[in-house]
């Protein structure tokens, strides 16, 4: 599920990619009872589980960004990369011009540990829609890189010619090309990885 804050005088939102029923605002963060409910709602089963997302709508020169984090025990730390990655949004025109954009012309940054699983930062994306990942390295500063989840006759560069799966961390998949955590150099090179 993901729960969207549209700013500082208006409500969020709640929407899920895997549960498509799912839509609903809410005048301040539903608690975790109200999402279990809705989404049991929506078609859950009782005894299934939900991931969390929050996210944070930002608009610049007419394009509409979400910077997104998972809601779970490393909460804070997330929060706090993608309170920075928002702060690189609103001041570097170039990192805006780097996040790929989807159909609706909306641009998804999602804030990573090195640690996540490839598959799970995946999960809240619909299929042939970009997400940005951005990952903090070892010296503060955040490298990104754009994934897209597509069918197998799609051209790019997969994650099987990195020698990776969907199960791999993000931080292996910046350390097979060349932009492992401790380095210190920050980058905004386009590398589309089809995973």
């Amino acid at each position: 599920m993901i729960i969207t804050n549209w700013g500082d005088d208006f409500a969020c939102s709640v929407a899920s990619p895997q549960l498509p029923g799912i839509v609903a605002a809410y005048d301040e963060h539903p608690d975790a009872m109200e999402l279990f409910t809705l989404a049991v709602d929506a078609g859950l089963s009782p005894d299934g589980s939900i991931d969390v997302h929050v996210q944070q709508a930002m608009e610049f020169a007419g394009k509409q960004f979400f910077v997104r984090a998972r809601h779970d025990h490393r909460q804070d730390e997330r929060g706090k990369l993608a309170a920075q990655i928002g702060q690189e949004l609103a001041h570097d025109p170039g990192l805006q011009a780097y996040v790929d954009a989807d159909r609706f012309d909306d641009a998804v940054v999602v804030a990573t540990l090195p640690s996540d699983r490839i598959h799970d930062v995946m999960e809240g994306a619909d299929d042939n829609a970009p997400l940005t990942i951005g990952m903090r390295t070892a010296d503060g500063s955040v490298h990104y890189i754009g994934m897209l989840s597509v069918t197998s006759d799609s051209r790019g560069r997969r994650l099987s010619d990195l020698g990776l799966d969907a199960s791999s961390t993000i931080g292996a998949v910046f350390a097979s090309l060349g932009t492992d955590p401790s380095t210190s150099q920050h980058q905004h090179g386009r590398i589309l990885v089809v995973a």
